[in-house]
């Protein structure tokens, strides 16, 4: 060891014994397990019975990949930024919209909607879309005012043109919704042979939609939106044991329908498949996605949407929580963001440092969040 390595050494060592004891966790990694949402998790299990019943071979995806991810480095993850003054968060609970203000966490509004399941914002604390499933999808444009009352909560028309709706996501200007159907799958029950994912993106100024389905078997659970409205980013899982698990960029001018002939941004995003919700940078030059490490620990990893920089580990998640992740979302600035899961309430996280969101007393049945 020589001179400088040994100054290390005692530099480490001094920074170490500023730590007392009880402020470091026990490290308990989680075992290696495959996380699909729990709307999907049921049907693929329901579609194995249906075909073993009558005589297909279904294979469910296989914990250990074929595929390695890109390297991806433990680095500070945000630069430290406040949030912006009346900036609000929306989330569910348990099936209405509760508004907080971000900054003091202060309760200041509810909605009057009913059965909401799933939220998205477009990213300016004001803008929130719900989706409520009662029998069919409607969506709902919520606008809330600089003192933090609910100023419109208005219908949107989104015509959803077949399967069922597992995940959504806003463009930057509320004018356009990306949302990931599941198809292939009748009253809740899956059909091995034609269960296929697709992406829809309706244009809520004209009414329009245009829908883009995987000319083969898989999944998609997971979308978001670029600033610009212009590209959607989708997981896209397949069933067999040779399991792929892709982070892919859908332009939503192309005239090609085939989901599959979009570009693949991360080729394996995790090591054991891990499905969680993607978000967007306010740039567009990254995207925030779930991961899991080699040694199965759950991850919000940071990815460039472009080649050059690395992946950045930007929060791992508590020893022993769940796998399973809800909420991801950038604020205006891209240094803080807003998460749920991983062993955490809805919370957000900025320089390393987790701070809880919301009522500490609706913390335990928020289930979808959004700013």
């Amino acid at each position: 060891m020589n001179a400088i390595e040994e100054r290390l050494k005692d530099s480490l060592g001094a920074v170490a014994e500023t730590f007392p004891a009880e402020a470091v966790p026990d490290l308990r990694l989680p075992a290696r397990r495959l996380a699909l949402s729990r709307r999907l998790v049921p049907l693929i299990a329901a579609g194995a019975v249906a075909a073993a019943t009558a005589g297909v071979a279904v294979a469910l995806p296989d914990a250990t990949p074929r595929h390695r991810t890109p390297q991806v480095t433990a680095v500070p993850p945000l630069g430290q930024a406040a949030i912006p003054p009346r900036y609000y968060l929306a989330a569910v609970v348990p099936d209405r919209i509760a508004v907080y203000e971000t900054a003091t966490r202060r309760k200041v509004a509810r909605t009057s909607i009913g059965g909401v399941t799933r939220l998205a914002g477009t990213g300016d604390g004001r803008t929130f879309f719900a989706m409520t499933d009662q029998g069919a999808h409607r969506f709902y444009r919520i606008r809330i005012t600089d003192k933090g009352k609910v100023a419109e909560t208005t219908p949107v028309p989104v015509k959803v043109e077949s399967g069922s709706v597992v995940a959504f996501a806003a463009s930057g200007d509320g004018t356009k919704l990306a949302l990931v159907l599941q198809l292939g799958v009748t009253n809740g029950t899956p059909k091995p042979d034609t269960m296929r994912g697709a992406v829809e993106v309706a244009d809520l100024t004209t009414g329009t939609t245009a829908t883009w389905r995987s000319s083969a078997q898989g999944l998609v659970q997971s979308v978001a939106m670029d600033p610009t409205g212009r590209t959607v980013a989708f997981d896209w899982q397949t069933l067999g044991r040779d399991h792929v698990s892709q982070i892919r960029a859908l332009d939503v001018t192309s005239k090609n329908t085939d989901l599959l002939a979009s570009r693949i941004m991360v080729r394996t995003a995790t090591f054991g498949a891990v499905s969680g919700p993607l978000a967007f940078s306010p740039d567009g030059r990254s995207i925030a996605a779930i991961g899991q490490s080699e040694k199965g620990g759950v991850q919000i990893v940071r990815y460039p949407v472009t080649p050059g920089p690395r992946p950045r580990v930007l929060l791992s998640a508590r020893p022993g929580g769940a796998a399973e992740f809800g909420a991801l979302a950038f604020d205006p600035t891209g240094t803080n963001l807003l998460f749920e899961g991983g062993g955490y309430p809805v919370s957000r996280l900025a320089n390393g440092t987790v701070t809880l969101l919301g009522d500490r007393k609706d913390a335990d049945v928020e289930s979808a969040a959004a700013w």
